[in-house]
């Protein structure tokens, strides 16, 4: 696998819970596990994974072969509560000109 060129810019642990299901009972989720990426902060108006416009108040991007974190995950920023996944993105351009990265947003 050739060297990331972000990955100066993961830095930030970011605790993530990842929706395995849902029931009756409500949602189940996996266990805990940390992720080291990059913070993003402030508002931003997005797309949920039903097509409506929603607002994303943070996100954070993590290296490409992250493994996918389902839309209705649970994450936590430093210093902050669990929020949801409102959406995530694997951006990669298959040119080698910018560096693929992967994404989520959350409410």
């Amino acid at each position: 696998m050739a060297r990331d060129p972000l990955a100066m810019w993961w830095r930030m642990p970011v605790e993530v819970r990842r929706l395995i299901g849902s029931g009756p009972y409500g949602d189940t989720f996996d266990n805990d596990t940390q992720i080291l990426g990059k913070l993003r902060s402030g508002n931003r108006l997005i797309r949920d994974a039903t097509g409506a416009q929603v607002v994303s108040s943070s996100g954070a991007a993590f290296p490409v072969d992250t493994d996918t974190i389902p839309v209705g995950s649970q994450a936590r920023l430093p210093g902050g509560g669990w929020r949801t996944v409102i959406a995530e993105a694997r951006h990669q351009t298959g040119t080698g000109k910018t560096p693929d990265y992967y994404s989520i947003d959350l409410d």
